[in-house]
């Protein structure tokens, strides 16, 4: 190998072998007192995402059933039906709460709170599933003056 070649690789290779003895692969130096795992201290497996076993979210769920829901405009009293699955739950969008509020089967709406028939809605989530779509207040009102 010709000598101005040998002066440019040699500080390169000392580099290399610098780095590869003090990098994020290198052994551990050894202490004086050898420190063995034991039970106490040996490292618990840490839980990660199987890549095998992601879970898929399931489809969007159906659109409410209007027909089980009422809203009484006189004392302000929204009532909703029992979700069959037990994890599942009711929320309500204001202008004010956009992102939903849970409700149970129940929800009075505060005196003096404004309410805006079309902006007022309900949907419910289950785990692990987008949320329902919407239903306004205008369109369960709607809903029973057809009936």
């Amino acid at each position: 190998m010709p000598d101005s070649r040998m002066a440019r690789t040699l500080p390169l290779i000392a580099l290399a072998a610098w780095l590869g003895g003090t990098g994020c692969d290198a052994r551990p130096k050894e202490s004086t007192a050898e420190v063995r795992p034991t039970v106490e201290t040996a490292a618990a497996p840490r839980p990660g995402a199987d890549p095998l076993n992601i879970p898929v979210p399931r489809a969007q769920p159906t659109k409410p059933d209007i027909a089980k829901i009422t809203y009484d405009r006189g004392n302000r009293k929204l009532a909703v039906y029992d979700l069959p699955d037990p994890s599942a739950r009711w929320m309500l969008t204001t202008p004010t709460v956009p992102m939903g509020l849970p409700i149970e089967r129940e929800y009075q709406f505060p005196p003096g709170m404004e309410l805006d028939l079309d902006s007022v809605s309900i949907f419910y989530t289950v785990p692990n599933c987008r949320p329902s779509p919407t239903v306004s207040l205008r369109e369960i009102l709607d809903s029973r003056s057809r009936q």
